[in-house]
């Protein structure tokens, strides 16, 4: 059954690193109750929301981080991540990320749960791109789409709660690698499309070339913008990898 929320109704996302000393403070005290619904308490998460923990990592000098994906009704929230940073003694001392609050003022449990729409369509509707990026990234000028040879790979699709600025809605977050002889090119398409109408919600590609650098910006002030399209292309500077 779809539950029928009003248009205005928006979650609102939260900086972590703007709550009150107070907060650490509490969670810094002993307790018997799992960090993760004490983590989840003292940010006043919703009835349906809860926390996950997805990895945990002790660096050289005592100190432990961990990594916790945010969820409503069994949904990952793509954008809801909050790492945490303890002390020897395992006491947080920081953290940061964000997190999505009232998400049940814009979709309800129930439609979190229910996609009308099938992952073999979506993934369908998402391959439906792969000729477009594969023309952006064509080195032959004389490339023309369709191209009849593509070859896919690495394809992931999952279950998420998007944020929108119509407010939060079911999308499926899915990935592929595209390849085309014909094409002379690769690409890596990186979709968010609506579970329930199939209209892609946002889309870029994400493959990593050194010095060709494309792929979504922006923010609620400067609005949003592609680095290689309607920007310039955003170069990168490889570096060795971070342990952390």
């Amino acid at each position: 059954m779809l539950v029928f929320l009003p248009l205005w109704a928006v979650a609102e996302t939260l900086d972590v690193r703007t709550l009150p000393p107070t907060v650490l403070q509490t969670l810094r005290t002993a307790s018997a109750v799992p960090p993760e619904a004490r983590l989840r308490d003292a940010l006043k998460l919703g009835k349906y929301s809860s926390l996950r923990l997805r990895r945990t990592e002790k660096d050289s000098t005592g100190h432990t981080h961990r990594i916790y994906d945010e969820y409503y009704s069994g949904v990952r929230v793509e954008g809801g991540e909050i790492h945490t940073h303890t002390d020897t003694h395992d006491k947080p001392h920081s953290m940061n990320g964000d997190v999505v609050l009232a998400l049940e003022q814009s979709i309800s449990p129930q439609d979190a749960q229910l996609q009308r729409l099938s992952p073999a369509i979506a993934m369908q509707k998402a391959k439906a791109w792969a000729d477009v990026y594969l023309l952006k990234r064509a080195a032959v000028s004389t490339a023309k789409p369709p191209f009849f040879d593509k070859k896919f790979s690495n394809e992931k699709i999952d279950v998420v709660i998007y944020q929108g600025v119509a407010g939060s809605r079911d999308a499926y977050a899915i990935s592929y690698v595209v390849d085309s002889v014909q094409a002379n090119a690769s690409a890596r398409p990186f979709l968010f499309i609506d579970a329930d109408s199939g209209a892609v919600l946002k889309q870029w590609d994400g493959m990593a070339y050194a010095l060709i650098g494309t792929g979504p910006g922006g923010n609620q002030k400067t609005g949003a913008y592609e680095y290689g399209t309607t920007r310039p292309y955003l170069d990168v500077i490889p570096l060795y990898p971070r342990a952390w």
